[in-house]
């Protein structure tokens, strides 16, 4: 199905590379996509954090859920909010063009490359530091009697 929606779509199903359920293999061919589709409704996770890991762009459409949302948020991480559709439709209609524009996909694995150093996504020491010092803000709070109230991480 999905080799006949990319046809219909402009884009050589050759394209497409189907790895087997196990995921020994495919970190291994991490390297070797133009752009990585998060799935919809629930997110690859730790698919997608290694696709960046390995400078390949990705698409992600946010949604309802936790696990739809977390391909969002290693995106923003990664310093790729665009790469974060808010429709199904918008999201196809990006992987298409983006399919079909080689240059527009280099382009964004330069960018993914050139912020991956200094990325929130993967900078390990920074994102701990964030959560120790929330966890140290709702302590204080909590102690102090304060209500609880939503935190940014």
């Amino acid at each position: 199905h999905l080799a006949r929606e990319a046809a219909s779509a402009g884009v050589d199903p050759a394209r497409l590379v189907f790895s087997q359920a196990d995921s020994s293999p495919v970190f291994g061919c991490t390297r070797l996509p133009d752009l990585f589709l998060d799935p919809l409704r629930i997110s690859a996770a730790r698919g997608l954090e290694e696709a960046l890991r390995m400078g390949v762009p990705a698409l992600s459409c946010a949604g309802d859920s936790v696990a739809s949302r977390m391909g969002g948020s290693m995106l923003h991480a990664a310093s790729l909010p665009e790469c974060v559709l808010g429709s199904q439709q918008a999201y196809i209609a990006e992987a298409v063009r983006l399919g079909s524009d080689a240059n527009a996909r280099r382009l964004l694995r330069e960018r993914l490359l050139a912020v991956t150093p200094n990325a929130a996504l993967f900078n390990v020491q920074a994102r701990v530091r964030e959560r120790e010092e929330a966890w140290a803000g709702m302590t204080v709070r909590a102690q102090s009697g304060l209500p609880s109230v939503a935190m940014d991480l």
